[in-house]
């Protein structure tokens, strides 16, 4: 199993988090547009990914579609958590995901474009999310190179470098975002069509 330490945070000014990036030398990655679909699970959460890679980008690999089926587990907290969790490449993510969605159920469907940097041994992830908005995420991977007190330091000076404050974190995925929006939405048409 894989581990990481992450955080999720709001952001509306990604551009002068990218310049902060950039002014750390940290090496760009791509733009993708991902669609994260997500399943009932009994434990953890359950997604399988397609990725457009490298849209703005031209030569070979331009526009390559890719699919992930992931399964992670991690506390819903503030604080930089702990995150595990496998990820597998798909070869048929169009039938995978008529398979799952059949014995499992959907559970919601997430858009998103997403920018990638690589700084040491942590992806930098600058989302612009469907509906929900825009964000910040920090993954520092846990390995032989990095143990996890050194994976979470460079989280926490990622946060300073990046003036990512306390009250921007987010303790939920996007999904629980999407889902908890919908939820307001179809509360809120409700209340306007009640008498």
């Amino acid at each position: 199993m894989n581990r990481n330490i992450e955080i999720k945070a709001a952001c509306d000014d990604l551009d002068r988090v990218r310049a902060a990036v950039q002014e750390m030398s940290a090496r760009p990655a791509g733009i993708e547009e991902q669609c994260d679909t997500y399943f009932r699970t009994a434990h953890g959460r359950l997604k399988l990914r397609r990725r457009l890679l490298n849209i703005e980008g031209d030569g070979p690999g331009v526009g390559d579609e890719r699919f992930e089926l992931i399964w992670y587990q991690r506390p819903d907290t503030i604080t930089a958590k702990g995150s595990n969790y496998h990820l597998i490449h798909v070869i048929d993510g169009a039938e995978l995901r008529r398979l799952l969605a059949d014995g499992l159920g959907v559970l919601a469907e997430v858009h998103k474009r997403r920018t990638v940097y690589l700084w040491r041994n942590v992806r930098i992830h600058l989302d612009e999310v469907e509906r929900l908005g825009s964000f910040v995420e920090l993954e520092a991977i846990v390995d032989e190179s990095c143990d996890e007190a050194s994976a979470r330091t460079k989280i926490d000076h990622l946060c300073k470098a990046l003036e990512i404050l306390p009250d921007q974190l987010i303790d939920v995925s996007y999904s629980d975002l999407l889902l908890s929006a919908n939820s307001s939405s179809a509360k809120n048409a409700y209340r306007a069509q009640s008498p």
